[in-house]
């Protein structure tokens, strides 16, 4: 059901199986423990797709520190959403960790997927940026990720809308001055 994208339907089961593995989490083989892993993240999706962002996160929460993108990813997609407060700091977190593993790595020898979460973190925290307002710090790390040419596009995009927010900004103090 999951994977057929039935995710009001998929969730009763998949939270029968996340409670029996639950309680016995302690107890559980690697193997069992990585189904409950996989439970969570799927649980957690479910919830994304239906923007419920709350739930998202609890089953999501199980999944932090795995060392997997694919759950970093959509942990860091469900903090976001869902505005709260950690995003930025998780994400910037996160980015010290790939900017470490990418220095300690061979230019010649850095893995396509790292670099591509690399940049998806650095989208989220621009987002992340606009959103709180801090349009200069925004606009700086978008310049920056102009360089690389499959960022190019989104930056660009970004730094327009950085551009309609500060023109109405300023439109709103001018009408308010008056």
């Amino acid at each position: 059901l999951y994977l057929q994208k039935r995710y009001v339907e998929a969730i009763p089961h998949l939270f029968n199986a996340f409670y029996r593995l639950f309680y016995d989490f302690t107890t559980l083989n690697n193997s069992a423990k990585e189904t409950f892993l996989e439970i969570c993240f799927m649980l957690g999706s479910c919830h994304m797709e239906m923007l419920q962002y709350d739930r998202a996160f609890f089953f999501l929460s199980f999944t932090v520190g795995r060392n997997s993108i694919r759950y970093a990813e959509t942990y860091i997609n469900c903090l976001v959403n869902m505005n709260d407060f950690r995003a930025l700091a998780t994400i910037e977190d996160m980015l010290n960790d790939v900017y470490n593993s990418l220095r300690d790595i061979e230019d010649d020898q850095v893995e396509e997927p790292l670099q591509d979460f690399r940049r998806f973190l650095l989208r989220r925290k621009s987002y992340v940026l606009i959103g709180l307002q801090r349009l200069n710090e925004a606009e700086k790390l978008l310049r920056e990720m102009l360089k690389n040419q499959e960022d190019m596009e989104y930056a660009k995009q970004e730094l327009a809308y950085i551009q309609y927010l500060r023109t109405a900004n300023q439109n709103e103090k001018k009408a308010s001055d008056t």
